[in-house]
């Protein structure tokens, strides 16, 4: 069962903002970065990490980037708008 208390104060919200991980804010149009993993499984789900992220950022920032595996160990991620 779960106390119920009363009168207790709503404490102010507090967001910790971490530092980027990928570059997007600085990428303009036609600039690109490629990302290098060893690990076959590992470029996989870097790759999808990757999009997931671009994706996310380019919702919030109207802007579109596209993905495409350039080596066999290495991912390339492009701003196109």
């Amino acid at each position: 069962m779960f106390k119920i208390d009363k009168g207790m104060p709503v404490p102010d919200a507090t967001w910790a903002r971490r530092e980027p991980v990928y570059p997007f804010s600085e990428m303009k149009v036609g600039d690109s970065f490629e990302l290098r993993e060893d690990d076959y499984a590992e470029l996989r789900l870097v790759r999808q990490r990757l999009m997931n992220a671009a994706a996310r950022y380019g919702r919030r920032h109207k802007m579109k980037f596209t993905t495409r595996r350039t080596a066999v160990n290495a991912v390339r991620i492009w701003r196109v708008k």
